[in-house]
């Protein structure tokens, strides 16, 4: 796929946010041959954003991330009820993504993969992050 990017001079872009288990599927394994490639957008739980080689925690049932995920599970529910008085009402999050959020605590990266944080991490992230990469 890489080759026919490069054939057609199209670019592509990987954004990632936070703890979401996809973007480490398939976890670190050389027996899966699977690699991803591309830029790598990262964004964390605030929407803060590097362009990195690859996400952090490729290895996602690493023993020195629980405890930051699980951390970040806990974070990302309590800001589930704030971001609507934080940013305004469009940033209201249903029962439905709360209920994520809540599981998220057993299973974390779960509750990070829902469309809302890649919607946010759009709306809030930090424009100026991509635009300089784009012109590099």
């Amino acid at each position: 796929m890489k080759v026919v990017l490069v054939t057609y001079g199209l670019t592509y872009h990987r954004f990632v946010y936070c703890n979401d288990l996809v973007p480490r599927v398939p976890f670190d394994s050389s027996d899966l041959y699977f690699k991803h490639f591309g830029g790598c957008y990262y964004y964390n739980s605030f929407y803060k954003g590097q362009v990195l080689a690859e996400e952090p925690n490729k290895n996602y049932f690493s023993i020195f991330a629980i405890i930051p995920m699980f951390a970040n599970a806990f974070w990302e529910l309590l800001r589930s009820f704030i971001m609507y008085y934080q940013n305004g009402p469009e940033y209201y999050e249903t029962y439905t993504c709360k209920g994520w959020r809540v599981i998220g605590l057993l299973i974390a990266g779960l509750s990070a993969h829902g469309p809302t944080d890649y919607v946010n991490l759009t709306r809030l992230g930090s424009p100026k992050l991509c635009m300089t990469s784009l012109a590099n």
